[in-house]
């Protein structure tokens, strides 16, 4: 007589059937929290602990010769487990527990609406985390940073266009929050960076009007906002050709205007200059120039300007000269020749072959013709005594 089949299911088929019955809470379970707004993020950690809770619950109420009160209590216990091992057990890999993303997303959204720049990057960064961990909870939280953020950028731009021109301290305050945003965007935002330049534009351009402005009429002038070109050029180092160019032109300017003037030499009486004097103030103003406090410290600064004051004292040389030749004074033409020669021999080496020819031939010519006037004014030898005949 063959044995009777099994009577009811095997445990083995239960116990499959409370996997397969896990598994799908599981899956239940994300979708539950999606539609509360939890996001349906899936964690191996919180996954493997609610269905452990999902798969003794049903083990027991699957378990055949179970009384039914203890069926419904089992379930109830596998789906309380499971809830709370989907809401409290944490990510894994350092990640933090469902509860505690959902309060810091909470959190981070209720901040965001009046957050300035510094508490932007600090918000953005804790959104950062919670996007590594749940992906779908944060997936809104991100497009929230970047409206701030979008919102933040158009305040640091008017701080940018408002700054004072040449105010470096505004300056470097709207640009440290422009870093920051850029740390926000993960890329440098092109408007903010056409508002810097622009911002570094005027500063130029006010600090080029200083130097423009009619009342400045005194070479010296040129100190009076020496450290505002000079703190600029170091902070931005492109715009030091643009500003010694500023300066050249200045006493550029300047001095040719005092080199037209009549009494150019006699500022005191406002008389017409002698040569002597016009050629002493050229020098004067010449080494003036040279102690300025320049962009350009190098040894041809100030070029055009010293052109035309080596021009002007190589005139009043030519005139002294001649005043002195005219009257028979050879050697004293030449002693002014010779002196202008070594005052302006460095000027001539910087501004060319063609000035040290003039200054060359000056000397040369007097030197010339005072030596030919030591000649003929030098005494005649005197005649030997006559012999008397023995």
């Amino acid at each position: 007589m063959s044995a009777a089949p099994p009577r009811g299911p095997t445990p083995i088929r239960l116990l499959a059937a409370a996997a397969v019955a896990a598994a799908a809470g599981v899956f239940g379970l994300s979708y539950l929290a999606a539609g509360l707004g939890y996001g349906r993020d899936i964690h191996a950690a919180r996954a493997g602990a609610a269905g452990a809770a999902l798969f003794a619950g049903f083990a027991v109420a699957l378990w055949p010769r179970v009384r039914l009160p203890v069926r419904g209590v089992a379930l109830l216990a596998g789906l309380g487990g499971a809830g709370a091992a989907w809401w409290w057990v944490p990510a894994g890999s350092g990640g933090p527990s469902l509860a505690a993303a959902v309060a810091d997303r909470d959190d981070v959204e209720r901040q965001l609406a009046e957050a300035d720049v510094p508490e932007l990057t600090a918000l953005n960064a804790r959104a950062e985390v919670l996007r590594k961990h749940f992906p779908d909870l944060a997936l809104g939280l991100h497009g929230g940073v970047l409206r701030r953020a979008d919102r933040a950028a158009a305040a640091v731009g008017w701080e940018f266009r408002n700054a004072a021109p040449g105010d470096l301290a505004a300056y470097r305050a709207a640009e440290a929050r422009a870093a920051l945003l850029t740390r926000v965007y993960r890329s440098p935002r092109p408007e903010l960076d056409a508002a810097a330049r622009d911002w570094v534009g005027r500063s130029v351009e006010a600090r080029v009007a200083d130097l423009r402005d009619p009342a400045v009429e005194r070479l010296t002038e040129l100190e009076r906002s020496a450290d505002a070109r000079h703190a600029l050029a170091a902070a931005f180092p492109d715009t030091r050709a643009r500003l010694a160019a500023a300066e050249d032109e200045h006493v550029l300017r300047r001095v040719e205007f005092y080199v037209s003037l009549p009494w150019a030499g006699r500022d005191a009486d406002l008389k017409e200059a002698t040569p002597k004097e016009r050629r002493e103030w050229c020098g004067r103003h010449r080494d003036l120039i040279l102690e300025l406090r320049s962009l350009d410290a190098t040894p041809e600064r100030f070029r055009a300007a010293r052109g035309v004051l080596f021009r002007a004292a190589h005139e009043a040389a030519r005139e002294e000269c001649r005043t002195h030749l005219a009257a028979g004074r050879y050697a004293a033409a030449f002693g002014v020749a010779r002196a202008h020669a070594v005052e302006w021999f460095a000027t001539a080496e910087i501004l060319g072959p063609e000035e040290q020819r003039d200054l060359a031939g000056l000397r040369d010519g007097y030197r010339y013709l005072a030596a030919l006037d030591q000649k003929a004014g030098a005494a005649p030898d005197p005649a030997p005594p006559p012999r008397t005949r023995p």
